[in-house]
């Protein structure tokens, strides 16, 4: 895929740390994004640790380098203001992976990553679920794309945690992805989805269930 315009890719930045405020309010009000009926699926067992250490690494530089400027408050105070908004903004993100899990409703599986992507599956579209893993190219990559697994008509997309997917889930007719919740423009004619989840075999479980499949 052609990669995003650079108003694209700015608006894509604003939603994210808009989405990263609603997620802190969430979180501080123990109100996750999970509707009536729905079963959360979390992915936040491994990315929450590293979060929290470069969030608290944050913090101390952000109080160091105030302490180290004092004599120089013209940038004393920028690089504090720049400092607390970063902080502030990876505690969104934070809040956004534990607000807004996976979701199992009654009709499909949203394949989340935080606030700002969201993918329904339908059941009556899945053919085969596996506990396989499969990596991105980049660990510090959220969405990838390949040529699915063994061949065939599609694309493989993985919504990732750390670069990984845990869970792929191949589908019984393509699904045609719009290009916001991609790096690129157009759609995507997607026939496999990789995701992770902090309990890939149970999820897999379930999805089978829901989707009628044996094994």
């Amino acid at each position: 895929m052609s990669p995003a315009p650079a108003g694209t890719v700015t608006r894509r930045l604003l939603a994210l740390e808009a989405g990263g405020y609603r997620s802190i309010g969430r979180w501080a009000r123990r109100r996750p994004d999970v509707p009536d009926g729905a079963t959360a699926v979390g992915y936040s067992r491994i990315s929450g640790p590293m979060i929290w250490l470069f969030i608290v690494g944050s913090a101390v530089e952000v109080v160091v380098l105030h302490v180290l400027l004092h004599r120089w408050p013209w940038v004393q105070w920028p690089v504090l203001v720049l400092g607390v908004w970063g902080l502030v903004f990876m505690v969104g993100l934070l809040a956004g992976v534990r607000t807004h899990p996976h979701l199992m409703t009654a009709e499909s599986l949203r394949v989340r990553s935080g606030p700002v992507l969201d993918l329904p599956v339908p059941y009556d579209a899945i053919a085969s679920v596996s506990t396989a893993e499969r990596s991105l190219e980049s660990s510090a990559r959220i969405v990838g794309t390949d040529l699915p697994a063994g061949g065939g008509a599609g694309a493989w997309l993985g919504i990732a945690v750390s670069g990984g997917t845990n869970v792929q889930v191949r589908l019984a007719r393509p699904l045609t992805v719009p290009h916001p919740a991609l790096r690129g423009t157009g759609d995507l004619e997607v026939s496999e989805v990789g995701l992770w989840a902090d309990e890939p075999r149970l999820l897999a479980r379930m999805l089978r269930e829901r989707a009628g499949l044996r094994g």
